[in-house]
C-alpha cells in the first residue's frame, strides 16, 4: 500500500500568521500612541498648571516689589529735609516705622551715611550700626546708580533672620555716593503667598535669588536655605543661562536631588530698573503626576496581552484542524486515481491508509473494509464485510436503514460528509469520526466512506473552547468595565462588571445597543465620542459621571486590514473613590489651613467638616453626637441632604444611657465602630426616621479626644448594601483626622484663652525660649517697659537692665532656674525712657515632654509704688519735712560715722552749729507761712555752700549744723563759716516783700575740742551762743579766740 502524502503547508497559512501580527502589530502601536497622547496630555496640562501658579507668584510679587521701591523713592526724597530739620532724623524714625507698618512683607527700613553707618531705621536699636561690610552697601557703593533697585541676595539679618534686601543708593549733588537706603523683604509675606500655590500634598514652591541663592521654599525645609542653585546644569543655571522669562523642565531637580517638574519664572520688571531678577520655582513630583496614567497602562497592556495569547491560540488551532482536513481530502483524491489505474493497487494503498475506508452497496452492506476501518472499530476486516451500515453507528444516531444517513446516501448516490457521527467499536464504545461517503459509478450503487478518528481533534476543540473560557476569566477580573462595540454601537463582547454596571448578564445584553442602556444625557455625550473615534480611527478618552459614579473612558478603534474601523474597544473606569479620595484630601488639607490661621473654631470646623463630607461621599446625613451628663446625646453639628431631618432628630432625641442595640450608643459606651441597618425590626424611633431620609444603612465611629470618647460621627449611607471592609476603613481614616483637627482646635481655642488671660492681666508678662530671647509679651509689659510687645519678639530681656544689680545676682537667679526651680525677688529694671522700676519678678521655668527646659515664664509685679511709699515712710524718719534736711535722728548717725572714720584715718573733722538772727521777727511778723518759705531758702542755700560729701541738717526751729569731713584745720572751717554768714545775710523774697536775717555760727573741731558726738554739740553749741554774744552774724570756734586769732573771720 502506498503510504500517506505529506500535505506541504499552504502559502496562504504565513499569509494569515503575516495578517494576525500585523493586526496585533497595529493594535499594539495604537494602545501605544494612546498611552503617548495621555502622558503628553498630562504633562502639557500639568506643566500649564505650574508655568500658571508660578505666574501668579510673580503677579502677586511685582507689586510688592514696585510697592518697596516706591517707598524707597518717597524715603531718598524726603531725605535732604530730614537731614536740614532740628531733630529730623528722629522724625525720619518715626516716618520709616509707619512706612514698614503700613506695607506689608517690609520687615526693616534703614537709611546709611556714606561710611555705611545707620542713620534712621524703624527699628531703633538697629541706629549707629556699622553695615558697610553687608552686600546690599558694598554693591551700591561700587556701582552707585541714582535709578536702579539693588536686589541683595539672602542673607542673615542683624536681627538672626533670613531676609531678603531691596535698595536704593543715596548721590550727591555730584553724583558721588552718599549711602543706601534699604528694605529688608519679611519671609513670613512670601510663606502665605508661596504656600498658597501649593495645589497637592507633593507640590512644592521656592524663590531665589537672581544669582542662584535660595532664599525661601515651601514647605520649607531648613537645612535648605541660602542653598546656591546656580550650580552648572540645574534647573536654575538653565533657566538663567536661556535668557527667557519662563521655561519648564523635568528630571533631577538639584534642589532636593529628586525627580520634579518644574517651572521656573524670572521676575524682573522692566519698569523697576532692578540690577538682579528674582526667580520663582512651582514644582511637582513626576510619579505623583503619571501615577494615574501608570495605572492605565499597566491595565491596557494587560489586556492587549490577553488579545494577543487569544489570537495566537485561535489561529494556530484553526489552521491546524485545516491542515488535517486538507491532508484527508488529499489522500483521498490519491486513493481514487489509484483505483482507477489499478484496482489491486488501490486495495493495497487503503489497506496502508491510516483513515478507515469502507465500501458498501447499494443496500448500504460492506462490501469492503481496510484495516485501519478495522483497527479503528476493533474488530478485522472479516468481521466487518457483511455488516449492515447501521450496525457500525452508535444507536443515538441510526438502528435501521431509514434513519441511517450512509444508507440513504447509498440509495441516493448523492455525497455524503459529515463531522458528527459515532461509530459504534466492537467493544460498545463510542469513536467520533469525520466521514466523508463518496458513491460509486457501478450499476447497482454503492458508497465508498472514508473516516478517521475525530479523537484528538475534539481534544483540541476542547482546548479552545478552555483557552477562550480562560480569556473571558481574564477578562472578567479587569476591575472596570471592558467591551467591544461594532460601529452601530451593538455589544459584541462585554466582561461581567460592565453587564453588571448596566444591570444584567454578557449573555443578556451581547447584541444590543450600548447606548440604549444609559440615561439620555449620558448616552448623549458617550456617543458623540465614540462617533468622532469611528469617524476619525483615532483614540479619545473623556470623563463623565452617571447617577453618582465618575467614570474615566478611553475608547479604541480596531480596524480591519483596509483600515477601515470596524469595532470600537471602550475602557471605562470607575474613578469615583478615588476623586472622593482627593475631595476629602482637600477638605482636610483647607481646614489644616484655617487652623495654622486660627480662622476656624472648634464649633465652625465641625458645621463646616459635615456639610463638606455629606457633599462629597453623597451621603444622606451627617451628624456628630456629642455625651451629655444627664444621659443625652447633643447633635453638636450635622448635615442633610434632604430637609427636616436634623429637626426631628432633635425633636426624638437620641440616649446614650439606654439598653438595647442603638449604634451610636454603642459608639460612646464601647468606643468602636458600629454598623446598622435602618429598616430592621426593634430599631429606635430615630433610626426608623434615618430610613425614611434616604438612609439604607447607618455607620457610627467614636471621635476619641485625650484617651475618651468625645463624641459619636453618624454617616447615613444611601445604599441597602452595608459597606465593606475597605469602605469602613476610609471612614475610620476619615474620623481620625476630624479627632486630630478637633483636638488642634481645641488646644487653638485653650491657647486663645490663656493669652487673653495673659494679654488682659494688670501684671507684666513675658516668655522666653531656654536662652533667654523673648518670644512673646503681653499689653501690659510695653504700658510698663515702654517698649511696644512686637519689638521685643527675639531680644533678650537684658534691654531691661538698669546696671543696679550686680552679675553676682543675675549668675544666681540662672543658677535657680536653670535646674528648674522658681525663682523670685525684687528687681530694679529701666524703662524705654531710662527711667527705673521696681518689680517683684516670678520666673517660671517649663519643660517639654522629654523633661528638658524649653521656655521660661516671667511675671512682673510693679511694686514701684509700694517701693516709693516705703522709702517716704523712711524718708520722713530721717529727713525734716519742711526743708528736706536731715532731721536731728539722721544728723546724729551721720555725725557717728564722721568721727568714726575721722577716728581711723587720724583726720580732723568739724561741726558747725548755726541760730538765724532776727527770725522770730520775721515769723512773727509775717506768719508762719512767711517763716516756712525763709527756712527753705536758707536750706537751699546751706546746700549750695558745700561739699556733696558735707551734711547740712536741720536740727529743730531755727537751728541748723553743718558737718565737715576731713578739714585741714581751722582755716577750712573759718572760710565755710565766712561763706555762710555772707549768703545767709543777704536779702530773702518771700510773700509779703523783702526780708534780711544774719546768722551765728559755733565751731568745733574733732578730735581737739570733743572726742565724742555729743561734746561736739556740745561744744559747738556753746561756741554758737559766743557768737551771738559778739553780736550776731558772725561766727566763733569753741573755747573763744583772741582779738588776734582769726579776728578777721571772727567778725562779720
Amino acid at each position: 500500500m502506498m503510504p500517506p502524502r505529506r500535505i506541504p503547508l499552504r502559502s496562504s497559512y504565513l499569509g494569515q500568521w503575516l495578517l494576525l501580527g500585523i493586526v496585533l502589530f497595529a493594535c499594539g502601536v495604537a494602545i501605544a500612541y494612546s498611552l503617548y497622547r495621555d502622558r503628553q496630555r498630562i504633562a502639557v496640562g500639568e506643566q500649564e498648571r505650574l508655568a500658571a501658579h508660578a505666574q501668579i507668584v510673580e503677579r502677586n510679587l511685582a507689586p510688592q516689589i514696585f510697592s518697596t521701591r516706591r517707598a524707597l523713592d518717597g524715603i531718598l526724597a524726603d531725605l535732604p529735609s530730614w537731614k536740614q530739620e532740628k531733630g529730623g532724623l528722629k522724625r525720619a524714625n518715626q516716618r520709616l516705622k509707619v512706612i514698614s507698618d503700613t506695607l506689608p512683607g517690609i520687615r526693616t527700613l534703614l537709611v546709611t551715611n556714606a561710611d555705611g553707618i545707620v542713620i534712621a531705621s524703624d527699628r531703633e536699636e538697629l541706629i549707629g550700626l556699622d553695615v558697610s561690610r553687608r552686600d546690599y552697601f558694598q554693591t551700591p557703593r561700587q556701582r552707585p546708580d541714582g535709578n536702579i533697585l539693588y536686589v541683595g541676595p539672602p542673607i542673615k539679618a542683624v536681627l538672626g533672620v533670613l531676609v531678603m534686601t531691596l535698595g536704593r543708593a543715596i548721590t550727591g549733588p555730584s553724583g558721588e555716593f552718599a549711602g543706601v537706603v534699604n528694605a529688608s523683604v519679611d519671609p513670613d509675606y512670601f510663606r502665605i503667598l508661596l504656600d498658597s500655590m501649593r495645589y497637592t500634598t507633593d507640590t512644592w514652591t521656592y524663590l531665589a535669588h537672581g544669582d542662584g541663592k535660595l532664599f525661601l521654599m515651601m514647605p520649607e525645609r531648613e537645612a535648605l536655605a541660602g542653598k546656591n542653585l546656580g550650580v552648572a546644569g540645574s534647573f536654575f543655571s538653565r533657566h538663567r543661562d536661556s535668557g527667557q522669562a519662563a521655561s519648564m523642565f523635568s528630571g533631577i531637580a538639584y534642589v532636593t536631588g529628586e525627580e520634579r517638574m518644574m517651572a521656573l519664572r524670572t521676575v524682573l520688571p522692566e519698569a523697576m530698573a532692578m540690577d538682579k531678577p528674582l526667580v520663582i520655582a512651582v514644582s511637582r513630583d513626576l510619579s505623583a503626576v503619571f501615577a494615574t496614567w501608570r495605572g492605565d497602562a499597566y491595565a491596557q497592556f494587560g489586556l492587549f496581552g490577553a488579545l494577543i495569547l487569544a489570537a495566537t491560540l485561535g489561529l494556530f488551532f484553526y489552521q491546524r484542524r485545516q491542515h488535517a482536513y486538507d491532508r484527508l481530502v488529499a489522500n483521498h483524491e490519491a486513493e481514487q486515481k489509484a483505483m482507477l489505474a489499478n484496482e489491486v493497487l488501490l486495495r493495497n494503498i487503503i489497506q496502508a491508509l491510516d483513515e478507515g475506508v469502507l465500501l458498501l452497496d447499494g443496500q448500504g452492506v460492506v462490501v469492503f473494509a481496510n484495516a485501519a476501518a478495522g483497527t479503528l472499530l476493533g474488530c478485522t476486516q472479516d468481521q466487518l464485510a457483511g455488516k449492515h451500515c447501521p450496525q457500525l453507528l452508535q444507536p443515538a444516531q441510526g438502528s435501521d436503514t431509514a434513519e441511517c444517513p450512509l444508507c440513504t446516501a447509498a440509495t441516493s448516490r448523492m455525497p455524503f460528509y459529515s463531522r458528527a457521527m459515532t461509530f459504534r467499536r466492537s467493544d460498545g464504545a463510542g469513536v467520533p469520526v469525520s466521514i466523508r461517503a463518496t458513491p460509486t459509478n457501478g450499476a447497482g450503487g454503492g458508497l465508498v466512506v472514508a473516516f478517521y478518528d475525530m479523537s484528538a481533534e475534539k481534544s483540541a476543540q476542547e482546548a479552545v473552547a478552555v483557552s477562550e473560557r480562560r480569556l473571558h476569566v481574564l477578562i472578567d477580573a479587569i476591575p472596570d468595565s471592558a467591551l467591544l462595540l461594532d460601529r452601530d454601537g451593538r455589544i459584541e463582547t462585554i466582561n461581567s462588571i460592565g453587564a453588571r454596571r448596566l444591570g444584567s448578564t454578557p449573555e443578556q445584553i451581547t447584541g444590543r445597543d450600548a447606548f440604549d442602556m444609559l440615561p439620555k444625557a449620558v448616552a448623549g455625550r458617550r456617543h458623540a465620542v465614540f462617533a468622532g473615534v469611528c469617524a476619525s480611527g483615532q483614540p479619545a478618552a473623556m470623563v463623565d459621571q452617571r447617577g453618582q459614579n465618575i467614570f474615566k473612558i478611553d475608547l479604541f478603534p480596531v480596524t480591519d486590514a483596509s483600515g477601515e474601523v470596524r469595532q470600537v474597544a471602550v475602557y471605562a473606569q470607575d474613578v469615583t473613590e478615588s476623586r472622593r479620595a482627593e475631595a476629602v484630601q482637600a477638605m482636610f488639607h483647607e481646614i489644616g489651613t484655617l487652623l495654622l490661621r486660627r480662622e476656624i473654631s472648634l464649633d465652625t470646623l465641625v458645621w463646616h467638616f459635615c456639610r463638606r463630607l455629606a457633599t462629597t461621599l453623597d451621603l444622606a446625613f451627617v451628624w456628630i453626637g456629642r455625651k451629655q451628663a444627664d444621659g443625652g446625646i447633643e447633635v453638636a453639628a450635622g448635615a442633610e441632604a434632604s430637609a427636616g431631618y436634623l429637626a426631628r432628630l432633635k425633636e426624638l432625641g437620641v440616649r446614650w444611657d439606654e439598653v438595647g442595640s442603638d449604634p451610636v450608643c454603642s459608639v460612646l459606651r464601647q468606643g468602636k465602630l458600629q454598623v446598622a441597618e435602618t429598616g430592621a425590626a426593634g430599631n429606635r424611633p430615630w433610626q426608623a426616621l434615618a430610613a425614611e431620609h434616604g438612609a439604607g444603612h447607618l455607620v457610627c465611629l467614636p471621635l476619641t479626644l485625650d484617651g475618651g470618647t468625645y463624641a459619636a460621627l453618624t454617616l447615613g449611607i444611601r445604599d441597602t448594601l452595608a459597606p465593606d471592609t475597605a469602605c469602613l476603613e476610609r471612614f475610620d481614616d476619615i474620623a481620625s483626622r476630624l479627632c486630630l483637627a478637633m483636638k488642634a482646635a481645641m488646644q487653638q481655642e485653650r491657647l486663645s484663652l490663656m493669652e487673653t488671660a495673659l494679654e488682659t492681666t494688670g501684671n507684666a508678662v513675658f516668655i522666653t525660649d531656654a536662652d533667654g530671647n523673648i518670644l512673646w509679651a503681653n499689653g501690659s509689659f510695653g504700658r510698663l517697659t515702654g517698649y511696644l510687645p512686637a519689638e521685643v519678639v527675639g531680644r533678650n530681656p537684658k534691654l531691661l537692665s538698669s546696671g543696679i544689680q550686680t552679675p553676682a545676682f543675675y549668675a544666681a537667679l540662672w543658677e535657680t532656674i536653670l535646674v528648674g526651680n522658681i525663682w523670685q525677688g525684687e528687681v530694679v529694671e529701666a524703662r524705654r525712657d531710662g527711667s527705673r522700676f521696681t518689680v517683684h519678678q516670678t520666673i517660671t521655668p517649663l519643660r517639654d515632654p522629654e523633661g528638658r527646659i524649653s521656655h521660661f515664664v516671667s511675671i512682673l509685679e510693679d511694686i514701684s509704688v509700694q517701693k516709693a511709699a516705703q522709702e517716704r515712710v523712711v524718708h520722713l524718719a530721717n529727713y525734716d519735712a519742711l526743708t528736706d534736711l536731715p532731721n536731728r535722728r539722721l544728723f546724729f548717725d551721720r555725725l557717728g560715722q564722721v568721727l568714726a572714720l575721722a577716728h581711723r584715718a587720724g583726720n580732723a573733722c568739724a561741726l558747725l552749729f548755726l541760730d538765724l538772727d532776727r527770725f522770730k521777727e520775721v515769723n512773727d511778723r509775717r506768719g508762719h507761712e512767711a517763716g516756712d518759705q525763709l527756712l527753705v531758702e536758707v536750706a537751699d542755700r546751706l546746700r549750695s555752700l558745700v561739699r556733696e560729701s558735707d551734711t547740712v541738717a536741720r536740727l529743730a526751729g531755727d537751728e541748723f549744723t553743718v558737718i565737715l569731713g576731713a578739714v585741714g584745720g581751722r582755716e577750712d572751717c573759718a572760710q565755710v563759716a565766712a561763706k555762710i554768714v555772707a549768703s545767709l545775710g543777704q536779702g530773702y523774697e518771700i510773700a509779703g516783700g523783702a526780708v534780711s536775717i544774719g546768722v551765728s555760727i559755733g565751731i568745733a573741731l574733732f578730735p581737739a575740742d570733743a572726742a565724742d558726738s555729743e561734746s561736739l554739740v556740745s561744744a559747738a553749741d556753746q561756741a554758737m551762743y559766743a557768737a551771738k554774744a559778739a553780736g550776731r552774724s558772725t561766727f566763733r570756734f569753741f573755747g573763744g579766740l583772741t582779738d588776734g586769732d582769726h579776728g578777721a573771720e571772727g567778725r562779720h
